[in-house]
């Protein structure tokens, strides 16, 4: 019997790695809130935030989205989102610690078609605009998603041994035939890759 593993961002996680989105949003906002600090204003595709008060020598590294915001304001620094999406994002983030982006961007799409019902119409080229922009902002967040994990070392893990070890188990009711390893990959990072040594045949991924 074969054994079927589906891998998600919760084997990072399960690593030890910072690969949710909670900790991609505080690596984002810590850089550009010490951005802001050093040249006075930052601005991208996402947010702009001005220092509207004198530089502070140093800055910390926050551990919440909820300690940025409120220290921004102590210290005057504002912020300005570009798009209402992000906006939620970084809300949501704020007050539950967590968040989930694909969740968030279905929501907002499903938001928009709402709209359309209510106008009774299926083509609106105001409503194509909305779209449009959120796909553009999805994209924006998808770029730098993909920077800060490029960030992420995972070629040294402390649970490698652990973790390998429960993918060698299997779970055929025959104990004397442990089949094949198949592996669906739904993450977005190699970690997976560590484990090529494992006896694992990448023809079986």
């Amino acid at each position: 019997m074969n054994d079927l593993y589906l891998i998600g961002n919760g084997f990072d996680l399960a690593h030890g790695l910072k690969t949710s989105y909670n900790d991609f949003l505080l690596w984002y906002i810590n850089n550009a809130l010490h951005a802001c600090n050093g040249k006075g204003s930052f601005k991208d595709e996402l947010i702009a935030i001005n220092r509207d008060g004198y530089q502070y020598s140093s800055l910390e590294n926050y551990i919440s989205i909820k300690e940025i915001m409120e220290d921004m304001k102590k210290m005057r620094f504002s912020i300005k989102y570009h798009h209402d999406f992000f906006k939620s994002i970084v809300e949501n983030c704020w007050e539950y610690k967590w968040v989930d982006i694909e969740y968030e961007y279905y929501m907002a799409l499903v938001e928009i078609f709402k709209e359309m019902e209510k106008k009774g119409t299926i083509r609106s080229d105001f409503h194509f605009t909305q779209v449009r922009v959120l796909n553009d902002c999805f994209e924006n967040i998808r770029e730098k998603l993909i920077k800060y994990l490029n960030t992420i070392t995972i070629s040294e893990l402390s649970q490698i041994n652990r973790i390998g070890k429960k993918l060698k188990e299997y779970t055929g009711i025959d104990a004397s035939d442990s089949g094949k390893k198949l592996i669906l990959n739904f993450n977005y990072t190699s970690t997976i890759d560590l484990y090529y040594d494992w006896n694992f045949n990448k023809n079986d991924y």
